[in-house]
């Protein structure tokens, strides 16, 4: 049997999706922390600067490596920074209308409605 692998593959790119991932995990919960964890705000403050940091060191990491595993030239495409906006934006109305029913139950609860 021949071997078929391309020989041409560049390396994973493990540092670039390590930094991704913790970025993305920290910024969730940290997002999801205050509302429906309940962690504290200093616990919160924290990870939102872990997933700061962590986005920007993949920034410094993306400019170096010759494949990173996730291009930045992505941003220059209109069309994909105009689908990030509107999925970040529809994101927010979903939070705002779950919070806005979760205090109107609250509220119903409380006055026993």
């Amino acid at each position: 049997m021949t071997d078929s692998r391309n020989l041409a593959t560049a390396p994973f790119d493990l540092a670039g999706y390590l930094l991704l991932a913790v970025g993305m995990v920290a910024l969730t919960i940290s997002l999801d922390g205050l509302a429906d964890l309940g962690l504290q705000h200093a616990i919160v403050l924290v990870l939102l600067v872990l997933s700061l940091a962590c986005f920007v060191a993949y920034r410094l990491h993306a400019v170096r490596v010759p494949q990173p595993i996730f291009s930045l030239d992505l941003f220059k495409i209109h069309t994909f920074c105009v689908a990030c906006s509107a999925i970040c934006s529809a994101d927010r109305q979903r939070r705002d209308t779950l919070s806005t029913a979760a205090a109107a139950s609250d509220q119903s609860q409380l006055f026993g409605i």
